[in-house]
């Protein structure tokens, strides 16, 4: 039985060198929070994904989704 064969190098010993430890990369947001700016329950859709925002008078923040963000931005209710 033969051993499998392992990648690396080897560092000045001649033994095989710790790899570095693997680098997570964080998925981009999908996801932004807006800050509602005006008092009054209101309900909004997003114009890129067509999604139904409802918003309570009591809500200050809402995430939306990052394809929305430039439409809602547009409205002058929400700001970032």
């Amino acid at each position: 039985m033969r051993a499998a064969p392992v990648s690396g190098r080897l560092d000045a010993s001649g033994a095989l060198a710790a790899r570095p430890a693997s680098v997570r990369v964080r998925p981009l947001p999908r996801e932004v929070t807006l800050r509602y700016l005006h008092g009054q329950p209101i309900r909004v859709r997003g114009a890129a994904t067509g999604r139904l925002y409802p918003i309570p008078a009591h809500v200050r923040e809402i995430d939306v989704d990052v394809r929305d963000v430039a439409g809602l931005l547009r409205t002058r209710y929400f700001a970032r």
